[in-house]
């Protein structure tokens, strides 16, 4: 239920810096398998003070109980500035405070300070972020006997077209900076990528440690080769070589064999494009049959106007599957029946395993809700805003109702 309410407050940093008609007032859920759970979710939005808490209550079946508090401030282009997390203490009746963020921008330099509450121990951290002339860098730092301390420093350049040149990671030893890691970026003449070299700090020196070097067209043909640094030369460790045309990427990964040096495939996966539909899969290489061998696969088909998913069908070796969406007049998705593939002395065929169910309020459109679509989770994408939500799950043929959910909306203005 943390999460749930955690995702709320994230969603809404970019939602409060709209206008909005309506907001989530609440949300319940009750969960009937085992664990059977139950939670209520309730909101209070107040957009003149640019602040939301969420209160989310939990239980489940044997009593056991959860209630969590989260209070979320925002900037005037919603960028969120505090956040505070809380446990409520049902022994001592209070509420306990477990988390809270910080965020400042003043003269171009960005601060950000997280603290943590575990067993009453305080644990704090903050980076502090700057940008200027095609640099920038971000220094960390750690709490420690009440006074911050530096720990540690990321310093990069970029290049006229805003493309990172160098990156240099740095620690501190309590006297200065002592640097660790370097990446370097390559770009050809028209500032396309064509790799990275990576080196470490060891002995008062840098050190290559790894690199990869693309060849080709990175929009079409190509091949991508890692190589490790070893006893003072390159050794070959892994390439990757695309292939795009006519709506079909196929991307074979082969590792060397150092001892025959030689490649050897690996794995591969394609990706067929037909309009809006789309097929992927994925291979593994069977050396001993030297064939490809599926690994997993799954098809979207939509309908003609290419937004309206209409099914999907996975293949994996835990068995395959398929998901039909059904629509009603205003083309919100009502229905999900999911399917598996099981076989028996009849050959093989679809057996129903779920039905999910979902209902909305034809008044209210998702886009003027705060969060917006965000709130249909459940890839029920649909225009209006959700209301309610039923997951059956199938056993000898009957549906069982495993799951539901309810949404309350507030008008705004």
């Amino acid at each position: 239920m943390k999460k749930t309410a955690l995702l709320l407050a994230v969603l809404c940093a970019c939602a409060l810096a709209k206008d909005y008609e309506y907001a989530l007032e609440s949300t319940s859920q009750k969960i009937y398998e085992e664990p059977t759970l139950s939670y209520v979710a309730r909101q209070i939005y107040d957009a003149k003070a640019r602040k939301t808490q969420v209160v989310t209550e939990s239980e489940l079946k044997d009593g056991g109980k959860n209630r969590y508090k989260e209070v979320s401030y925002f900037g005037k282009d919603g960028e969120l500035v505090k956040f505070y997390a809380y446990d409520y203490d049902f022994k001592a009746e209070k509420w306990r405070k477990i988390n809270e963020y910080k965020a400042s921008l003043k003269n171009g330099v960005s601060t950000q300070e997280t603290t943590g509450y575990v067993r009453g121990v305080k644990n704090a951290s903050k980076t502090v972020s700057k940008r200027a002339n095609g640099v920038y860098e971000e220094t960390g730092y750690e709490l420690k006997t009440g006074k911050w301390q530096k720990s540690s420093l990321a310093r990069a350049t970029y290049n006229r077209s805003g493309q990172n040149e160098l990156t240099v990671y740095s620690v501190w030893d309590g006297a200065k900076w002592q640097p660790k890691e370097k990446m370097l970026y390559l770009y050809d003449a028209n500032e396309q990528p064509i790799g990275y070299e990576r080196s470490l700090f060891e002995n008062g020196a840098w050190v290559p440690s790894q690199k990869e070097i693309i060849a080709g067209d990175i929009r079409g043909k190509y091949e991508r080769v890692s190589s490790v640094y070893v006893d003072g030369a390159w050794q070959n460790s892994q390439m990757s070589r695309h292939e795009a045309a006519n709506g079909k990427d196929v991307t074979i990964t082969s590792v060397w064999d150092n001892e025959k040096k030689e490649w050897k495939n690996s794995y591969k996966d394609v990706i067929v494009v037909s309009g809006a539909d789309f097929e992927t899969a994925a291979f593994s290489w069977d050396n001993e049959k030297k064939e490809w061998k599926q690994e997993f696969s799954s098809r979207n088909v939509y309908d003609k106007s290419g937004e309206r998913l209409l099914t999907q069908r996975y293949g994996a070796k835990d068995g395959d599957k398929k998901l039909v969406y059904g629509y009603d007049a205003r083309g919100d998705n009502v229905s999900v029946d999911v399917y598996g593939l099981v076989s028996d002395a009849n050959g093989k065929r679809w057996e129903q395993k779920e039905r999910i169910e979902a209902t909305f309020d034809s008044d209210i459109l998702a886009e003027d809700v705060v969060y917006g679509g965000s709130l249909m989770s459940f890839d029920m994408q649909s225009r209006h805003a959700m209301t309610a939500y039923k997951r059956y799950v199938f056993a000898g043929g009957k549906a069982k109702l495993a799951q539901e959910r309810e949404w309350r909306y507030k008008r705004l203005k």
